[in-house]
């Protein structure tokens, strides 16, 4: 049975399980826990790992350019209600759920990249999938469908079947955000 163990869990595709279940039936077996103790610990941890490689791939297919938080940012040249109104759209999905647009507007050098990245990945910590776009990127799209008369396929902009996604600019006029004008 201990021999057919990890063929079944790799088959199960329970990579966790596999690598971890010998050492923790041992820690179960010396501190006494019950079969269900066990068990609970295996999944556990199972869940765990799968939580930190679903992050991992989120931000992989976010493509962003650098990782920065909100925390970060220097919003001093803000007004209050404006930051606040940030810090609310990264703290709730709903928007991105409801397939609501995010356009940041300002000159070079405000901090809208910055901000499109932190929002991005507070999606992402709240296991929302994102996909990161500088402006320059969707102008080259549109301009290339423009030119052969045809619009993009859904699919060649949007990272997945949901299309969420937030782009950012590194270009002063492409996107920009009411909120930072």
């Amino acid at each position: 049975m201990e021999a057919a163990l990890p063929l079944l869990l790799k088959q199960l595709k329970l990579a966790r399980f596999r690598s971890h279940w010998q050492p923790l039936a041992q820690q179960a077996e010396a501190e006494g826990w019950s079969p269900g103790q066990f068990l609970y610990a295996l999944c556990e941890q199972e869940v765990d790992h799968r939580q930190i490689a679903r992050r991992q791939r989120l931000l992989r297919e976010a493509h962003l350019p650098w990782q920065k938080g909100l925390d970060g940012f220097d919003h001093q040249h803000l007004e209050p209600k404006h930051w606040q109104e940030l810090q609310v759209l990264s703290r709730s999905h709903t928007w991105l759920v409801q397939a609501e647009n995010l356009l940041l507007f300002g000159p070079s050098g405000v901090g809208k990249t910055h901000l499109a990245i932190a929002i991005t990945m507070a999606m992402i910590a709240q296991d929302q999938p994102c996909r990161f776009f500088p402006a320059t990127a969707l102008v080259q799209l549109l301009q290339k469908a423009k030119a052969s008369l045809e619009l993009p396929a859904p699919g060649s902009i949007r990272s997945h079947p949901e299309g969420r996604s937030s782009a950012g600019s590194r270009h002063p006029s492409s996107l920009s955000s009411p909120l930072m004008s």
